[in-house]
């Protein structure tokens, strides 16, 4: 079954939506963890032929994006 235009849509709205929490918010990474595991079994569901992109491509940007703006800041 190949995916409608309006699923990848929906879908790349959630990952925008992601990227926009770790960057611009103070969401706990619990929450952040949640989001990335919808995101991989929504992805698996939808292309399980390309889900080896969507950990190359994805996975790596939210690990990215969390390294550099949730970095843990130094202990006094």
């Amino acid at each position: 079954m190949v995916p409608s235009e309006q699923a990848y849509r929906r879908f790349q709205r959630r990952v925008d939506r992601l990227s926009f929490l770790i960057v611009a918010t103070d969401i706990s990474e619990r929450d952040i963890g949640i989001e990335r595991l919808f995101l991989r079994t929504e992805a698996a569901r939808l292309f399980p032929e390309r889900f080896r992109f969507y950990e190359m491509l994805y996975e790596s940007r939210f690990r990215r994006l969390v390294e550099q703006f949730r970095h843990k800041l130094p202990s006094n």
